[in-house]
């Protein structure tokens, strides 16, 4: 049982995020701590920090049986939490405009999580600064159209969050 979970860490461990130098890690930490800010129980601690597990491998059974070495609780909330698992990925806008239907039936701690990492990502792209080690804001995110039932799930989430 921890040889897939040892393994799965350990491939993180040389990864960084996209367009800089900073360490992958630190998205799946500060998910992790926003989650735990704000009530997160030990099983919703753990699917903040594999959050992106099945979306970013190319193997996802391997993922998901890694994610699944934890339980059963963190599995799903690491599978609710994927936009995508299959490589190529679908076009960035149709995954991202479905992911965010979906949370509309999503329960407080799949909302939980998702609305920390999205939060950890806007804290990243706001840190950005030109000419720093940092990549700029993704200019995808600012086409982005939102359903009046993915702001309504927002809003619902945002009691949650605090």
């Amino acid at each position: 049982e921890v040889a897939p979970r040892r393994a799965f860490i350990q491939s993180h461990a040389t990864q960084v995020r996209k367009g800089s130098e900073v360490p992958y890690a630190s998205h799946l930490f500060g998910t992790c701590s926003i989650v735990l800010d704000h009530g997160a129980n030990e099983d919703q601690a753990i699917a903040a920090l594999l959050h992106d597990a099945i979306e970013d491998v190319h193997y996802a059974p391997g993922a998901r049986e890694a994610v699944a070495a934890f339980c059963p609780e963190v599995l799903r909330i690491v599978e609710a939490c994927t936009d995508a698992d299959t490589h190529p990925k679908p076009p960035w806008k149709a995954r991202k405009v479905a992911y965010i239907e979906h949370l509309v039936d999503a329960d407080g701690p799949v909302l939980l999580v998702s609305a920390a990492d999205k939060l950890h990502n806007a804290r990243s792209m706001v840190a950005c600064v030109p000419g720093s080690r940092h990549s700029p804001p993704d200019h995808r995110f600012t086409g982005l159209i939102f359903s009046r039932p993915a702001i309504r799930s927002s809003a619902n989430s945002a009691s949650i969050v605090g």
